[in-house]
């Protein structure tokens, strides 16, 4: 193993604080509130003008807390953060959970129920949100509150079924997407406190995205499996997501590194390189939102968006491959990263209104002017800079602040 580059480490660490304090924050600081009834609105036109009043798709609210209360906690601790994070709380709790307990899916502009719970992301999304706002301020009530939140979830998630849409009770699937982002959260909800019990959910995570998500032989890892672990059915056992994969071994790279496995950190750093190695287009850049493990057309409706390039995927895989480097110094890692890096900063930033354009097309071709959608805000990208930031500043954010 040989040494990461210290002087392009130093470069990276400025950049991107530069880039989180300098343009990517300054635009959801501006647009992100909803003046009038509170919460966030995340669909944003090119110039942080409102598309769309009604909280469409709860993950941005949840999601938007936690990104403020996260820089607060780990970048600068700045009051104005906090009031912004407190802001999106306070709608929360006053309307996002129905009456059993689960979060809505969507909401009018002023709260009133849209959908229903339709997965467990609005729900995970916000428990995340509530753990780290908490941790900001102390507060051991709205701490618990997102841990008892988090074991209803966790029981729910191990009926067969009723987490995820596909094909339903007619033929259950696992879905990929859900012990990703429950191992996120369950590393989230120890930044406040360690309970025994998370560890034992993180070993069930690890194992779902492991060994049963993930094909060694052929280097891949799929976003749906049967219940029982057989290959799904059809195009939703084909489906591969090349930036679920590269997210899913910066949770486990983060997990392993919690635990002191070296093992299991290799493990991470592999999903990692086989993400950019099934997701990269060789003729265009930039990585693919979904690929076909067998390379038949794509047959539902993600057929549409396959071959785009999405911002979130991208923010991802900088954080992880510049990951990856640090922790091998290989080399394959940096040629890697800067073709990616190239790639990112010539293609999504607006050097006129600031962040990034959301939707590319597979020639790098902005799609729309869109900022934020339902599903597009601070999170993925203030996340991933603000990991890189602290990766290339030699403060890693698994060295708790």
């Amino acid at each position: 193993m040989s040494a990461p580059d210290p002087v392009r480490l130093q470069e990276l660490a400025a950049f991107y604080r530069s880039q989180l304090l300098d343009d990517i924050v300054p635009f959801w600081e501006t647009n992100a509130l909803d003046p009038e009834y509170g919460g966030f609105v995340t669909n944003r036109d090119r110039d942080g003008s409102v598309f769309e009043w009604d909280k469409i798709c709860l993950w941005g609210n949840g999601r938007m807390i936690w990104a403020f209360s996260h820089l607060h906690n780990e970048l600068e601790p700045r009051a104005s953060w906090l009031e912004l994070a407190g802001n999106g709380l306070e709608f929360a709790q006053t309307h996002v959970l129905d009456p059993s307990g689960r979060a809505y899916y969507s909401l009018t502009r002023d709260g009133r129920p849209l959908e229903g719970p339709r997965d467990v992301f609005s729900d995970l999304f916000h428990i995340q949100g509530f753990s780290e706002y908490a941790r900001a301020t102390g507060d051991e009530a709205l701490a618990e509150s997102a841990w008892v939140w988090l074991q209803r979830i966790w029981v729910l998630m191990q009926i067969p079924g009723k987490a995820h849409q596909p094909l339903g009770e007619t033929m259950p699937l696992r879905a990929l997407g859900h012990p990703i982002i429950m191992l996120n959260v369950i590393d989230e909800l120890r930044r406040f406190r360690d309970r025994p019990q998370l560890r034992a959910m993180a070993d069930e995570c690890l194992r779902l995205i492991l060994d049963v998500h993930t094909n060694r032989q052929r280097r891949l890892t799929f976003e749906n499996v049967r219940w029982d672990g057989d290959p799904a059915p059809a195009h939703w056992g084909r489906n591969v997501t090349p930036g679920h994969m590269i997210e899913a071994g910066i949770f486990i790279i983060h997990e392993a590194k919690w635990r002191g496995d070296e093992a299991l950190t290799a493990r991470g750093v592999e999903l990692i390189d086989w993400g950019m190695a099934c997701g990269w287009d060789k003729e265009f850049g930039g990585i693919y939102n979904n690929i076909d493990s067998e390379g038949v057309p794509i047959a539902d409706t993600w057929l549409y968006m396959a071959p785009d390039k999405m911002w979130w995927q991208h923010t991802e895989a900088l954080y992880g491959v510049l990951l990856a480097y640090v922790l091998t110094g290989e080399h394959r890692f940096r040629e890697s990263y800067e073709q990616l890096h190239e790639y990112c900063f010539r293609h999504f930033p607006d050097p006129e209104y600031g962040e990034w354009f959301g939707v590319l097309d597979r020639r790098g071709h902005r799609l729309n002017d869109g900022k934020g959608y339902a599903r597009k805000s601070l999170f993925h990208i203030g996340r991933n800079f603000l990991n890189a930031h602290r990766l290339a500043a030699g403060h890693p954010i698994w060295q708790r602040a």
